[in-house]
């Protein structure tokens, strides 16, 4: 550009352009058309340096990736791992419950998971329901038995009181297991409400209808067999009558006579009922409180669901009203307080050992202490418990006899 100026310019001085003028116009263009080149210039060596680290940036980008990829997938891993490690069975409370069996306590040791139940009136008759790694030694007998589709477990009916059906899911085995004299249908009605509230289309009613048979049939049995005694002749009795010998009877006869009890007098030794005085409280009354209280805390228990949330309550206060009608609210919260537990959404069950109630099968005593106020004593025995003493205030409140304390103590 610079030569043809030059040329420009000694053509002028020449006088072949003597009458040509360098306008500012042209000088703007001449220098936009030099910008121009300089520009492109720049951009082909902007483009070959930039081409030379292309390369090298794909390569960084890769490897972040892959380094990415490989700690997303074992972080992941771990997590899985971790939540398997801390995920616990489904330890659901049995949808059916037996008449007058209440809920005791939540057994826990190592893999074991137990719910624990026990017959109020007496608390030698147990079941429970299990989830564990591992069978006891006393868990390892059984005959199979189709549980439901795709579903085998094993069922075992020991002479001793003890019965259990097992099934393995879930990584666990589970177990429903008897002790005492519950029947073998309720064991059976027991295991198949848990099978179907987990799922599975159980085939375990077929099974009770067998049972129930079978145990007709058994009952039936000795009427069926001939008398062996009916074809039998009299035997002679060779014993001699003193009277008929005209002897008189000899001492050891009389305190033989001395020793036997009366045909009518009762064998337990339960305390005769004492009179009551106008407007007080008969043990009949007495023990009718505390049987009650037991009840409506069963009735309440088998209303919570299998996430042991209760369908309608969403207060600790609600809950300690139902018992209103036999206890105070203040004993309603010293006794049940520690079973409940009041949460944002709702009313939840806390899996504990559950409360003591006064068992009448055992000797207790009831003592007026003032014209308003009895108490009751007895030393209960259980396996759940051990021994230990109970003591329940029963007190005159608004001309009605109700609960106001209740104490134990080992």
């Amino acid at each position: 550009m610079e030569k043809e100026l030059e040329e420009v310019k000694d053509q002028k001085h020449s006088g072949k352009l003597a009458e040509f003028r360098f306008t500012p116009d042209m000088k703007a263009n001449v220098m936009r058309t030099i910008r121009q080149k300089e520009t492109r210039t720049a951009q082909r060596h902007s483009r070959k340096k930039a081409g030379k680290w292309v390369p090298v940036m794909l390569t960084a980008v890769f490897l972040a990736a892959s380094s990415a990829g490989v700690y997303s997938l074992v972080n992941q891993q771990e997590e899985d791992q971790q939540q398997t490690a801390e995920k616990k069975p489904e330890l659901i409370t049995p949808p059916y419950i037996p008449e007058n069996y209440v809920f005791k306590h939540m057994h826990t040791v190592g893999e074991l998971y137990e719910h624990i139940f026990t017959n109020s009136a007496n608390e030698q008759n147990t079941f429970s329901y299990q989830m564990r790694k591992e069978l006891s030694d006393d868990q390892q007998a059984g005959s199979d038995l189709m549980l439901a589709d795709n579903l085998a477990g094993t069922y075992y009916h020991g002479e001793d009181g003890q019965s259990y059906i097992i099934w393995e899911a879930e990584g666990f085995y589970q177990v429903v297991e008897k002790q005492g004299d519950l029947k073998e249908e309720e064991l059976f009605k027991i295991a198949d409400s848990i099978l179907e509230a987990k799922g599975y289309n159980s085939l375990l009613l077929e099974n009770i209808e067998d049972t129930e048979k079978q145990e007709d049939t058994e009952a039936e049995a000795p009427d069926n067999q001939p008398d062996q005694n009916e074809n039998k002749e009299p035997e002679e009795n060779t014993e001699q009558d003193p009277e008929q010998n005209n002897l008189p009877p000899t001492e050891e006869t009389e305190e033989e006579q001395e020793e036997q009890p009366e045909a009518n007098e009762p064998e337990d030794h339960q305390q005769e009922e004492e009179p009551v005085e106008q407007g007080g409280l008969s043990r009949a009354e007495a023990s009718g409180l505390s049987a009650s209280s037991m009840t409506l805390f069963d009735q309440q228990l088998k209303k919570f669901d299998a996430n042991l949330k209760h369908p309608t309550f969403k207060t600790e206060e609600e809950f300690y009203t139902e018992f209103s009608s036999i206890m105070t609210k203040q004993l309603a919260k010293k006794r049940f307080g520690y079973i409940v537990e009041e949460k944002a959404d709702g009313l939840y069950l806390v899996a504990t050992e559950g409360p003591i109630f006064l068992d009448t099968s055992q000797p207790y005593e009831l003592k007026q202490t003032s014209p308003s106020e009895y108490k009751i004593t007895q030393k209960h025995k259980s396996d759940l418990h051990g021994v230990l003493t109970i003591v329940i205030t029963i007190s005159k409140v608004e001309n009605k006899w109700i609960m106001t304390d209740f104490e134990h103590q080992y």
